[in-house]
């Protein structure tokens, strides 16, 4: 593993294996966190583009009313 390798060879470096990882790991898990959110982010715009559309083709006012009751719904969903 890529992040295994870094850690190794800096550590080798500097001879602090453990304040390294340490750092990486913290870099990494806020990376993760963050792509997290951009796909939590376009995950709600196409569900909100799904309903506008749907309802746009089938003529379903009473979702398009209540459009962003679903989507708060689907937001709290993917967020548990």
């Amino acid at each position: 593993m890529i992040y295994k390798l870094l850690v190794a060879q800096l550590a080798n470096r500097i001879n602090q294996p453990h304040v390294i990882e340490t750092y990486m790991h913290k870099v990494f898990a806020a990376g993760v966190e963050e792509g997290k959110e951009e796909v939590k982010l376009k995950a709600t715009e196409a569900f909100r583009l799904f309903i506008s559309r749907y309802c746009a083709e089938s003529g379903r006012k009473d979702i398009s009313e209540d459009s962003e009751h679903y989507v708060k719904v689907f937001n709290e969903l993917i967020n548990s």
